[in-house]
This record gives structure tokens, C-alpha cells and sequence, in this order.
């Protein structure tokens, strides 16, 4: 059996749904997008920076950051050495369709897929103890191949990189280090901006709410009135308090 922690989804970062909530934009909709779009191949071999490219090295970002301050040492994966040969078979596969000079990036993803798919299939998972996680008890997000090999090859449970994908986003945040010319690698931040702009069409409804009209009207007056703070912090704290009184009225 599954501990809760395993399997639910049980925190989810305010400015985070501040920021989703704003935009019209479901959490579980946005999560399976953004799972959606990891991509092993990319993790493995550049490609050009879209979706697809940002949600992977949203993990990849976080591992490497995790890496510098972790002591532990990394365990090998459960494999038989029948395996280990067949998933070896695997990634050179891989390694050949990233040659292929006359195939589109979309046709290389589609084609590594089908590998990833059987080179999961082959471990023996250490780090991701179910495909399925729950979010609010009644929705759910399936965790794809490519997802759950990068959090093997991480060490990083699903949960805790979704979870620093969504504290990685944040509306007050952005505004304030715009407004000073602060702005910081943020990979998980550029792929909600490309789906807050109608990537993936997952808002709720096609229609913008009036009261986020209201916002979009009064942050123009807002950015004007925060001149005077010239830290990070500053600005974000009085940007979170300006979008809290929307995000107020929306989910009233």
C-alpha cells in the first residue's frame, strides 16, 4: 500500500494558484500539460527551446540545483544484467534517431517515445512508486514514460519535482523582478507563460472573467506606484497583496 505522500497531491503553493486562478487556468489541467511535455530525448539531446524543451529542463534544473547541496550517495538501478544490456540497446537507439538529419524534432520526439516506453518497462522502479497521482481527491494526473524516467534517473519522487515546478511559478514574483530587471533562468516560469498566452488551450473557458480585466486594467497603475521599492522582495510582497484581493474576488 501507498503512503498518502506517495500518491496525493496534498500542497499546492499559493502564488501558484493565485497565478493559475487569475488566467482562468485548472491546476489539473496545467500539471498534466506540463507532464505532458517532458521529453527523456530532449534531456539527452538539444533541441530548439519550446515547450517541450522548457518542461524538461525545468527538472533538469532542479536536479542539478538539488545535486549541489545533497550528500547522499546514488543508489544503482534494480536491473538485471539482461536489462541493463537491452536498455543500453535502448539509449543507442535513441542516440541514432538524433541523427537523423532528415526527421523534424516533433518526428525524432514521437520516435524516441516508443523507446523510453520500453526502456521504463525494463526497471525495476526505485523513486516512482505509482503512474497515477491524485489531486483534491477527485482528479487525477497520469505520470507519462518520459515523466518517470527522469525522475528514475533523478532520484527525485514525481511529487516533489511537480512541486517545485509549481513553486516556481508565481505572478508576483514575476512582476517585481520585470519591473527591476531582475529576471532569473526559470524554465517551469516560461512554459506557464506560454500556456497563460493559449499554449495547450487548457483554460477553463474562452472567456477572460471580468474581474481579471480589472486586474490586467489596474496593474498598469500598480507598476507605476511601486517605483519607489527597489528591492526583489519588496515588490513581491506588495504585488502579492494586489493580486491576493483579485484572487479574493474570483473565489468568492
Amino acid at each position: 500500500m501507498h503512503k498518502p505522500e506517495d500518491v496525493n497531491i496534498t500542497y499546492i503553493p499559493h502564488d501558484f494558484k493565485v497565478s493559475l486562478t487569475l488566467f482562468n487556468l485548472s491546476i489539473q489541467r496545467f500539471l498534466q500539460c506540463f507532464i505532458d511535455h517532458v521529453s527523456f530525448y530532449d534531456s539527452l539531446f538539444p533541441t530548439k527551446v519550446d515547450a517541450y524543451e522548457l518542461a524538461t529542463r525545468a527538472l533538469q534544473k532542479y536536479s542539478f540545483e538539488r545535486k549541489e547541496f545533497s550528500q547522499k550517495q546514488e543508489r544503482p538501478f534494480d536491473m538485471s544484467e539482461e536489462a541493463r544490456d537491452q536498455s543500453i540497446q535502448l539509449i543507442r537507439a535513441i542516440a541514432q534517431i538524433s541523427v537523423q538529419k532528415d526527421q523534424s524534432i516533433k518526428k525524432k520526439r514521437k520516435k524516441a517515445k516508443h523507446k523510453v516506453q520500453k526502456l521504463f518497462n525494463l526497471l525495476n522502479p526505485n523513486t516512482v512508486k505509482a503512474t497515477t497521482l491524485y489531486l483534491y481527491e477527485d482528479q487525477s494526473l497520469r505520470l507519462s514514460p518520459d515523466f518517470c524516467m527522469l525522475c528514475e534517473t533523478h532520484r527525485i519522487s514525481p511529487i516533489e519535482h511537480l512541486t517545485n515546478v509549481m513553486e516556481q511559478i508565481s505572478e508576483a514574483d514575476l512582476e517585481a523582478r520585470m519591473g527591476l530587471g531582475k529576471e532569473v533562468e526559470n524554465p517551469a516560469l516560461a512554459f506557464y507563460l506560454k500556456v497563460r498566452d493559449g499554449y495547450g488551450n487548457i483554460f477553463n473557458d474562452e472567456f477572460i472573467k471580468p474581474i481579471t480585466l480589472d486586474y490586467l486594467d489596474e496593474l498598469q497603475r500598480m507598476r507605476l506606484s511601486l517605483f519607489i521599492y527597489r528591492s526583489v522582495e519588496e515588490r513581491t510582497e506588495k504585488h502579492r497583496e494586489f493580486l491576493d484581493k483579485y484572487y479574493d474576488l474570483l473565489t468568492a
